[in-house]
């Protein structure tokens, strides 16, 4: 009688072991999930599917979110879907670039998340690379550097070490001297849900930007590769990364966002830097792009009277503006431009 309640329990033991093998071998997790939004990409969305296909660290899923294409691009992502399975297509009406990158998100599986562009690509060796380097420095973002492709095929190899790796400090280059793009960061998708870091919806310029500085805003690991694996394509977005088009109080708005959400007094330099930046570019733009220049930039005029790096000419031009003051076009030109970008005061 002992026997056969000892081998009742065995079995029952042994049903309940292989039950939860076998599911954990359905629900196995990749290293990383790459999230590729997709509008209208029929004309480069092969290549970046091609080049993401053949990494050489084959432990990793893509989640391609068509956000309501009327090309052929839906038709293109779930070809891919079809003869690999590591391809997961989601079909979604047009929400924008942010709501898409989230649905991405929300639907990630892997211990770390990297985003491409439809439009771009990347080099065999990138998940790789970033991969081992996240596991040797036991880091929550791996940074690498960038290839820009410009018309003409001129590639400019964009360098993205930061000069500490604190997260502050980096925080602080991000609004600035370096790109804040989730193209050439893996981050731990863990820490975002830790923070419950979310993109914003309808927020489609420099939405990955806001990420990265939400991230960076708390005390996170950081790590850097010294090689570019990522090309961006100035090409096929050119459009897209312009201020052709786009409202000041845009461009404002991730700087705006991220004061609200932490103390930015030991990155205020760079902090400084980016407003202005912003405001000289401005002065040049139709004026439907900035209606009233003063009213977009009155609650920043601490930052352009502080800021350092900068020709006096140039910021006596900006400030005039942002009270209210306006010199002929012509004058501004002359006088304002040339002085832009030449050193400190």
């Amino acid at each position: 009688m002992l026997i056969g309640k000892r081998c009742r329990w065995l079995r029952r033991n042994f049903s309940k072991r292989l039950d939860t093998f076998m599911k954990e071998s359905t629900t196995h997790t990749p290293k990383v999930s790459v999230i590729i939004p997709a509008y209208n990409a029929e004309k480069y969305l092969k290549r970046c599917l091609d080049s993401v296909a053949v990494q050489t660290m084959p432990d990793f899923e893509v989640i391609v979110v068509d956000d309501g294409s009327i090309d052929e691009t839906a038709k293109i992502a779930d070809s891919f879907a079809a003869k690999d399975s590591r391809f997961h297509i989601i079909h979604q009406e047009n929400k924008g670039v942010s709501a898409a990158r989230q649905s991405g998100l929300d639907n990630a599986k892997g211990e770390y998340t990297i985003h491409a562009d439809s439009d771009d690509w990347v080099d065999p060796e990138m998940l790789e690379s970033l991969v081992k380097c996240a596991t040797e420095n036991e880091a929550d973002m791996v940074i690498c550097d960038m290839l820009i492709v410009h018309p003409g095929s001129i590639i400019e190899y964009r360098r993205q070490q930061p000069k500490s790796l604190d997260h502050m400090s980096v925080l602080g280059e991000m609004l600035f001297d370096l790109h804040g793009s989730l193209c050439n960061k893996l981050i731990k998708r863990s820490r975002l849900q830790e923070f419950d870091i979310h993109f914003v919806p309808g927020m489609d310029l420099a939405e990955d930007q806001f990420i990265v500085l939400r991230l960076l805003a708390h005390d996170i690991k950081i790590a850097y590769v010294g090689k570019a694996f990522y090309h961006y394509d100035h090409t096929q977005n050119e459009a897209s990364i312009c201020n052709k088009g786009v409202l000041a109080k845009d461009r404002l708005f991730p700087l705006e966002m991220i004061a609200d959400y932490t103390d930015i007094t030991p990155i205020q330099y760079y902090f400084d830097r980016a407003v202005f930046h912003i405001a000289f570019e401005y002065l040049y733009e139709p004026a439907e792009l900035c209606p009233d220049y003063s009213s977009v930039f009155r609650a920043h005029r601490t930052s352009l009277w502080r800021v350092k790096g900068y020709p006096l000419r140039s910021k006596f031009f900006v400030l005039l503006r942002a009270y209210g003051i306006h010199l002929p076009m012509n004058t501004i030109k002359k006088f304002g431009r040339k002085f832009f970008h030449r050193g400190k005061e």
